[in-house]
């Protein structure tokens, strides 16, 4: 079996500075099969004079193999990690829409006709009017449930002024919510980056 010529002269130079090398080689049996060999060599001295050598070979072809296709397995991981969020945030976005969109106007239509009706109700048929009253409050309060379903989801100010307005936004609504003050330092403050990096950044405050 012969080392490749590349791994012979650096272990030759080695040798000669140091007197010792240690390296993976690549050899081949007489089958003419690839191996990787762990080759340890050191030289023996005699009143300052080589005299000889001695190394130990270890074959860790199938060590290498295994290293290899453990570390392949763990790009492909990650690589399915980084899909599989970007699925995620898609969905996200798509849902927050189609709630803000559709059942955000749908309420806000109803709003208008129940604020028509609470303006030309029959004033002989009292009893319509707290009906009307409690289904505005009805509607309002579920406009603000999408509002806020809709935030949660994937905000919008995150897509239209970036990463730092949403974090920014989604600090004063902390404090809203938990009457804890915050102090909330971004610097630079025009800090930017690309989508996934600023969802990534979004998802780990919240």
């Amino acid at each position: 079996m012969e080392p490749v010529n590349t791994t012979m002269e650096k272990m030759q130079e080695d040798i000669q500075q140091k007197g010792e090398w240690t390296g993976e080689t690549i050899q081949y049996d007489k089958f003419g099969n690839k191996l990787t060999i762990l080759m340890s060599v050191s030289v023996v001295y005699e009143n300052g004079k080589i005299i000889g050598s001695f190394g130990v070979n270890h074959n860790i072809t199938e060590l290498k193999e295994a290293y290899n296709k453990l570390e392949e397995s763990q790009i492909q991981l990650r690589a399915l990690a980084e899909y599989l969020e970007k699925v995620r945030e898609e969905e996200r976005t798509y849902i927050a829409r189609e709630i803000h969109d559709d059942l955000g106007q749908a309420l806000t239509a109803l709003k208008i006709d129940l604020s028509w009706l609470n303006k030309n109700y029959d004033p002989v048929k009292n009893s319509s009017k707290t009906k009307i009253d409690n289904m505005i409050k009805l509607v309002n309060s579920t406009i603000k449930t999408v509002q806020k379903i809709s935030s949660k989801l994937r905000p919008g100010l995150l897509d239209d002024l970036g990463i730092v307005a949403a974090i920014e936004w989604a600090t004063n609504e902390f404090q809203r919510r938990t009457g804890i003050n915050c102090n909330l330092e971004i610097k630079p403050s025009n800090f930017e980056t690309n989508e996934n990096i600023s969802v990534a950044l979004f998802r780990i405050f919240q």
